[in-house]
């Protein structure tokens, strides 16, 4: 959550109870207002079932909104935390997590982010997608070392390992 967006007031309250009475869940978020000139007043739309937003976030689309985010503390220490490779991170911890839980993301308005030109959503998808693939093809160094042969093809990571 950046200094300029806003919290519902009940937001916390929502996303606790839903994960007292959800113990399979792990990862709760929400949905989201736009503020700012980059389509202002415009919700989210964001899948709210684990299957979903699995594919969603695997299809370099938003699954969920990282600002929104609740987890589960014993989850986080379980898969490693946040990895630090200063890309992507948020959805490469989304992915550890649903590993072992559940996803999920609550139908209701939890906050209002603002979109601007000085932010990383305030850019394009197609940047925001470049960054995502450059943290792919970094996980897949820290796990296979170089010698990988990497082919992108229509947005899609391919690759052929020499082993």
């Amino acid at each position: 959550m950046d200094a300029d967006d806003v919290a519902q007031p009940d937001r916390l309250g929502k996303q606790v109870a839903f994960l007292d009475a959800n113990p399979q869940v792990g990862l709760v978020g929400g949905q989201i207002l736009r503020m700012g000139a980059r389509g202002a007043g415009m919700p989210s739309n964001l899948p709210t079932a684990h299957a979903e937003i699995v594919d969603d976030l695997l299809a370099n689309r938003h699954g969920m909104c990282n600002a929104t985010t609740m987890f589960r503390r014993k989850l986080f220490e379980q898969v490693g935390g946040y990895w630090e490779h200063n890309l992507s991170e948020d959805w490469d911890l989304f992915l550890r997590m649903a590993e072992v839980a559940e996803l999920a993301n609550l139908d209701d308005l939890l906050m209002a982010v603002r979109f601007h030109s000085g932010s990383l959503n305030g850019h394009s998808g197609h940047f925001i997608l470049k960054i995502n693939q450059r943290g792919i093809l970094l996980v897949f160094d820290l796990f296979f070392g170089s010698g990988q042969q990497f082919y992108r093809l229509d947005f899609c990571l391919f690759s052929n390992l020499v082993l």
